[in-house]
């Protein structure tokens, strides 16, 4: 089929899927409670990394009224790893696209 008569996605047009990303280690050994599943769009995963960085930014303000304990810094600790990992599993696929490149 000639190409302009095609409906077939290109690469380039292809939604960018996102790499596993793992975060928020278990034990020594390298193992981890959770992880970024691949194959999410990464318009999705950006837009809950910016959520969530929102939210620690909200509860990290409370740190100059001095009203945080360790639960509120084991929450940021635990919500910018989240983030973290959302958008390392988003930057490989932007940079090379879904097929593949650095790990």
């Amino acid at each position: 089929m000639h190409p302009k008569n095609s409906t077939t996605l290109l690469a380039k047009q292809a939604p960018l899927l996102t790499t596993a990303s793992e975060f928020h280690q278990a034990d020594t050994e390298g193992k981890h409670f959770f992880t970024v599943t691949a194959g999410l769009l990464v318009s999705d995963v950006l837009n809950e990394a910016s959520t969530i960085l929102s939210a620690v930014e909200s509860v990290a303000g409370k740190l100059q009224d001095g009203d945080l304990d360790a639960n509120d810094i084991y929450l940021i600790r635990l919500m910018v790893g989240a983030a973290q990992s959302l958008i390392n599993a988003s930057t490989s696929p932007v940079e090379f696209g879904n097929r593949g490149g650095a790990k």
